[in-house]
C-alpha cells in the first residue's frame, strides 16, 4: 500500500464550524485540520512517471495556506470491508489514464488536533464521534492500520433457519 497526502478536505468555513463543535465537547482543543489521504493498492511499485501521473490526479481539494498543525491525529476511512463509490470512480479514472497497475484507490481524511494539553482517550472518543459516520466510516489511529482496507474476506457459508417449523428458537440457534 502506498500513501499520498492531499489538500485540505474542508473549506475554511466548514473546518471552523467543526472546530467549534469539537470545542463544545473538548475545550482544550485549540485548532484542527483535515487533509485527504489516498491509499493506493497496486500490483507493483509505480514508476516515477506513473507516480507523478497519479499525484496529478490526486491534486484536488482546497489549497491549504495555513501552517501545518502538529498534535494528535485520527484517520477517517470508509468502513472496513466495503468499497466506497469514490474508490470505484477514482480507480476507473486511474485506469483510463494508463495506470492499470493500480488495483484500487481509497480516500480517507487525516484529522489533526492541537490542544493545550494531550487529549485523553475519553476526549478522543468524543471527537471520533463528531468527525465520522459510524454507519459508513471507520476511525484509525495510525495509517498502517489502513492496510485492512484492501483485505478481502472470504464470505461465510449460507446458513438457513427454518423459522416455519422452529420459530424463534431456530433463529436463536443459528445466531
Amino acid at each position: 500500500m502506498q500513501l499520498y497526502k492531499g489538500h485540505t478536505a474542508l473549506s475554511g468555513f466548514r473546518l471552523q464550524k467543526t472546530l467549534l463543535t469539537i470545542q463544545a465537547q473538548c475545550p482544550s482543543v485549540t485548532a484542527c485540520s483535515a487533509h485527504f489521504l489516498h491509499f493506493v493498492d497496486s500490483e507493483q511499485a509505480l514508476s516515477d512517471t506513473q507516480a507523478s501521473c497519479l499525484q496529478n490526479l490526486l491534486d484536488y481539494g482546497y489549497q491549504d495556506t495555513a501552517q501545518e498543525l502538529s498534535g494528535q491525529t485520527l484517520i477517517v476511512i470508509p468502513r472496513l470491508g466495503t468499497i466506497s463509490p469514490w474508490s470505484t470512480k477514482a480507480t476507473d479514472i486511474a485506469h483510463n489514464c494508463g495506470l492499470g497497475l493500480i488495483k484500487r484507490i481509497e480516500r480517507g481524511t487525516l484529522w489533526t488536533f492541537s490542544a493545550t494539553q494531550a487529549l485523553k482517550q475519553t476526549e478522543l472518543d468524543r471527537i471520533r464521534d463528531l468527525i465520522h459516520d459510524r454507519m459508513t466510516e471507520t476511525v484509525l489511529t495510525d495509517s498502517a492500520q489502513a492496510e485492512a482496507l484492501f483485505q478481502i474476506a472470504e464470505p461465510a457459508a449460507l446458513e438457513v433457519a427454518d423459522i416455519l417449523s422452529g420459530g424463534r428458537d431456530a433463529l436463536v440457534a443459528i445466531n
